[in-house]
Order: C-alpha cells, then sequence, then structure tokens
C-alpha cells in the first residue's frame, strides 16, 4: 500500500513492453504525498499525474492518450496529464483533443 510499491506496480506495467509506451521511455517516477506518483518521461517535459490507485487502467488510459497525441502530432502541446482527474476522465491540458 505504500507509494514505492505503487510504483514498482507502475513500473512493472510499463516493463510489459508496450510500444507506445515502454519502460525505456519513463525517466523518473516521483512519489508525493498528496499527489501519489508523478511521471516524467525521457523526451517529454510535461508531469503525468497517477495518483495511487487502478494503475492498470490508468495505465491502459495513459496508453490510448499517449496514441492519440503522437498520431495527431499534438504531444508537443502538452502541459500536464491528470490520470487522477475523476475515476473515468483523463485530463490532458495545452492541447484539443476530439473523443
Amino acid at each position: 500500500g505504500s507509494l514505492a510499491e505503487a510504483a514498482c506496480q507502475l513500473l512493472g506495467l510499463a516493463a510489459r513492453g508496450n510500444a507506445i509506451l515502454p519502460i525505456q521511455a519513463i525517466s523518473e517516477v516521483h512519489l508525493d504525498a498528496e499527489r501519489g506518483l508523478i511521471l516524467y518521461l525521457v523526451d517529454r517535459p510535461f508531469p503525468i499525474y497517477f495518483g495511487t490507485d487502478r494503475l492498470q487502467t490508468k495505465y491502459s488510459r495513459l496508453i490510448r492518450v499517449m496514441e492519440q497525441l503522437y498520431t495527431k502530432k499534438q504531444v508537443e502541446a502538452v502541459k500536464e496529464i491528470r490520470m487522477d482527474y475523476l475515476d473515468d476522465k483523463v485530463l490532458v491540458t495545452g492541447v484539443q483533443l476530439d473523443g
């Protein structure tokens, strides 16, 4: 139940080898007592706020969001991604996405 265990779980999900978001793309995982896990990517400067729960669901959603951003060439405009926004919503600030 600790933040370190949650970080290990998140890195384990990334280690499964998804082409959109492989473990090699992860630069840092910050552990924050209030916000939970905050992920940073190697080639992207924006934070990705995960919280501490439902990491597998949030990671799967992040892959779909990143795929859309890459496909639509909008990833450069992203300021932050909030996977912890609402139970069934992801907040991407800085870009306008359809769907």
